[in-house]
C-alpha cells in the first residue's frame, strides 16, 4: 500500500500542466496558396476575328458580320448568290449550301458564290484557278504562303482546307513574321502527281514561267510584188514575158509617131 501511494504523486508530475492561454492552430500539411487579385482577374477576351462572321465574297474580300446573323439575310443583300462553310468544298462533289433560317456560328468562316456553282460537282483545276483569283485580295499576312491546302477525308474525298491567314478581315490582319521563313507545307501529303498537276496548272512552281506556245508563221509574198522584185528567172518564163511585152512597146511607138506627125502637119498649115 505504501509502495502504491508512493507512486500516485509521481504520476501527477509527469502529467502536462494546463495553460490557461490558448494554443495556436497547427498548420495544415497542404496549405492553400494566398488569394490575392490575380487569382480573380478574368481571361482575356478572344481575338476579334472569332467573335465575328467571317464571309468571303466573290471579289475576294473578307467582311466580318456581328452575331446574330443568318444566311437568309446575306442571301437578300445578294442576291442569286448562296453561302457555303469554307470547310465544305469537297472535290469531285456538289457545294452543300448552308440553309437560309440557319444561323451563322461565330469564329467560322463562309463563302458567298453564284448559285450557279452548286449545281454541278467541283472540279479540281477550274476550282483552283477561280479559288486564287478570289483570294488574290487577301491580306499581306499570307503572301508567300499557298492559301489552301488539300487533305484527304477517311471517306477517301479530297477536302480543300483554308489557311487563316486568308480568311481574315483587313484590318484584323497579322503582321507578317520577321524570323526566318518555314517552308511550305505540302499540298496534298501523299499524293505527288495531284500536286504536280497543280504546280503546272495553277501556276505555283517558281521554276517554270507559263509562256504561249505559238507556231511561227510564214510570210507568203504576193503574186504582183513577187512579179516586180528582179531576179533569176527560168529561161522558158523570161521567154514568154519578152514575147508579151513586145508588141505592146510596138504599138506605143507607133502611136507615138502617129501623134508627132500629125502634130507637124498642123504646124505646116
Amino acid at each position: 500500500m505504501r509502495q502504491w501511494k508512493s507512486l500516485v504523486p509521481a504520476l501527477h508530475l509527469h502529467a502536462p500542466a494546463a495553460s490557461c492561454f490558448p494554443h495556436p492552430p497547427s498548420p495544415s500539411p497542404c496549405p492553400s496558396p494566398p488569394r490575392g487579385d490575380d487569382a480573380t482577374t478574368t481571361p482575356p477576351p478572344p481575338p476579334p476575328h472569332l467573335q465575328a462572321v467571317r464571309l468571303v465574297g466573290c471579289d475576294g474580300r473578307v467582311r466580318a458580320y456581328a452575331p446574330p446573323v443568318t444566311a437568309r439575310e446575306l442571301m437578300q443583300a445578294h442576291p442569286r448568290h448562296l453561302v457555303c462553310r469554307a470547310d465544305a468544298l469537297l472535290i469531285g462533289e456538289k457545294i452543300p449550301a448552308v440553309a437560309a433560317a440557319e444561323e451563322l456560328r461565330p469564329g467560322d468562316a463562309y463563302f458567298l458564290l453564284p448559285a450557279h456553282l452548286f449545281r454541278s460537282a467541283l472540279s479540281f483545276v477550274p476550282l483552283a484557278s477561280s479559288l486564287l483569283l478570289v483570294l488574290s485580295a487577301a491580306s499581306a499576312a499570307g503572301a508567300g504562303k499557298r492559301p489552301f491546302e488539300l487533305h484527304r477525308t477517311p471517306a477517301g474525298t479530297l477536302q480543300i482546307k483554308f489557311s487563316d491567314d486568308f480568311l481574315l478581315p483587313a484590318g484584323d490582319a497579322a503582321p507578317a513574321p520577321t524570323k526566318r521563313s518555314q517552308p511550305a507545307a505540302a499540298l496534298l501529303r501523299g499524293d505527288d502527281r495531284l500536286a504536280k498537276d497543280y504546280e503546272e496548272l495553277v501556276g505555283y512552281a517558281k521554276s517554270r514561267r507559263w509562256a504561249p506556245k505559238l507556231d511561227t508563221i510564214d510570210e507568203v509574198p504576193a503574186p504582183a510584188a513577187a512579179a516586180d522584185q528582179p531576179g533569176p528567172a527560168p529561161p522558158g518564163a523570161g521567154r514568154g514575158r519578152r514575147s508579151r511585152a513586145l508588141p505592146f512597146l510596138g504599138r506605143l511607138g507607133s502611136r507615138r509617131r502617129r501623134d508627132d506627125a500629125c502634130s507637124a502637119v498642123a504646124c505646116s498649115g
